[in-house]
């Protein structure tokens, strides 16, 4: 993801995104998704790769804060356009910033870094996660971009 082109082909690629992925199998997965995904009253969920929002309107209505992340300003807009709500914080990410990356117990926080790592994101994962912390036990695993 590290890449300039990213950005040039998400500014061309946000006009027909909705049109994919707002319908057929794509919709219906994703709906799916959310109606067996446990989000409790009062949770903040953190989307990553927002893009122009496909996924918020399964959960906009929730009592949840959400933080809606994405790389592509234009993808943002767009998503900013459909969900004007107080619950809703968009962030435009500046993938060459460091990410810190956690979990409860580090399985998650693991996974996640090696996903973001293969995609050229610079992270640092809280390796054992929380309860590690909590007893004092933890490493902080400094990755790089490759």
């Amino acid at each position: 993801m590290n890449n300039p082109w990213n950005k040039v082909i998400y500014r061309v690629w946000a006009p027909f995104y909705d049109y994919l992925f707002y319908s057929g199998p794509f919709l219906k997965v994703r709906k799916k998704f959310f109606e067996n995904l446990d989000i409790k009253p009062k949770n903040k969920v953190h989307f990553v790769g927002v893009g122009t929002g496909a996924d918020l309107q399964f959960i906009k209505d929730r009592d949840v804060s959400v933080t809606a992340i994405d790389l592509s300003s234009e993808m943002l807009d767009r998503a900013k356009n459909k969900y004007d709500s107080p619950n809703i914080h968009f962030i435009e990410m500046d993938i060459s910033q460091k990410l810190l990356v956690y979990c409860q117990v580090g399985y998650r926080g693991y996974t996640a870094t090696r996903v973001l790592l293969q995609n050229g994101f610079n992270t640092a994962n809280l390796t054992g996660g929380f309860k590690s912390y909590e007893a004092d036990l933890f490493e902080l695993e400094v990755g790089g971009t490759q």
